[in-house]
């Protein structure tokens, strides 16, 4: 477990970091709080963590993680930042922006975290092994694009996952094996949420028919990192320019690319908008269709949804969010 996060570091160049770990009380983020630890000397690693109670569990189960988070920090003598949202907060703002609860904790979790960092502090998150093959299959049935499938990447921004290709089998043993102590969130056994439906009902089906799919899915995801390098190389990135919140290109230079290139300035500018702050989410391979257009009209709208807008104005394009409320 150790050699692999020393892996992780070394292969990312990660020395000398002020890095904040996002501590839940969880076994994933339990797991790496104690594993970053271990090598922070070696890596001359200054950790520091933060807790966000979203206030959508009681306050009873809420309190559980927090104790668990306060003693290992206190016992590592890692500083600790804390954030809370009043019971029913990010219900209300949910239905205000007509946004699945998951995504606004999502973006309001690490607009905490962005503000505790400076320009070049990483923030370390949990996303282990499982968490990539349930975001694969996801998106392979929600229809994404190559570029999506390739799933959670190991490092976006200023953001890493030290733990992305280890099992979540591996991380309960290391933490039994050594006594540490962690939480366990009873609504991950619920189906309510995609995910726990695809962790809990279609996984252990898919397992049951083919006992090797973690090992196909892993090679095809390979595949899919060389393919979107390959395109990466052979084409020419477009100059965008941000102009009061929105990111703005030539129509005629869009209009030269192949609709892969097309896509990949999509993601792209996709990940300029949001800094790297939304890791897990991709925009539909459906939802980019109407970009292999041949042409468009002036002030014609190409892309509408997700938050975002994308239309033609005269010679250029203009690549907007519809809620600036998600604009740092």
């Amino acid at each position: 477990m150790i050699n692999s996060i020393r892996n992780y570091l070394i292969d990312n160049k990660i020395f000398n970091k002020n890095i904040l770990v996002a501590l839940s009380g969880g076994p994933d983020s339990v797991s790496l709080l104690f594993l970053l630890n271990s090598v922070k000397e070696e890596f001359s690693i200054n950790l520091s963590a933060a807790y966000v109670n979203h206030g959508l569990r009681s306050k009873e189960e809420n309190l559980v993680d927090y104790d668990i988070v306060k003693e290992h920090c206190s016992n590592l003598g890692v500083k600790l930042h804390v954030k809370i949202f009043k019971q029913g907060e990010i219900f209300e703002i949910s239905k205000e922006r007509r946004n699945s609860i998951e995504s606004v904790s999502r973006e309001l979790r690490y607009n905490f975290f962005n503000q505790l960092v400076a320009k070049d502090d990483l923030i370390a998150v949990a996303h282990n092994r499982d968490d990539q093959i349930e975001t694969q299959i996801m998106r392979f049935f929600q229809g994404s694009s190559y570029e999506g499938l390739i799933g959670i990447k190991s490092e976006r921004g200023n953001i890493i996952r030290p733990l992305i290709n280890i099992e979540k089998s591996y991380l309960l043993s290391y933490l039994n094996s050594e006594r540490i102590k962690f939480a366990l969130d009873k609504t991950n056994s619920e189906n309510d949420y995609l995910r726990n439906k695809i962790r809990n009902i279609l996984i252990p089906t898919i397992e049951e028919v083919f006992p090797s799919f973690r090992n196909s899915l892993s090679k095809l995801e390979g595949k899919l990192i060389d393919l979107n390098q390959f395109i990466n190389l052979k084409s020419k990135d477009l100059e965008w320019t941000n102009i009061l919140g929105s990111w703005v290109t030539s129509y005629n230079d869009f209009l030269n690319l192949s609709y892969l290139e097309r896509e990949n300035e999509i993601y792209r500018v996709f990940d300029k908008t949001f800094h790297g702050d939304i890791p897990s989410y991709r925009l539909p391979n459906r939802f980019l269709k109407p970009i292999r257009k041949l042409n468009f009209k002036n002030n014609e709208i190409i892309l509408e949804g997700h938050g975002i807008q994308f239309y033609r104005n005269k010679e250029h394009l203009i690549w907007t969010l519809l809620n600036n409320k998600l604009l740092k």
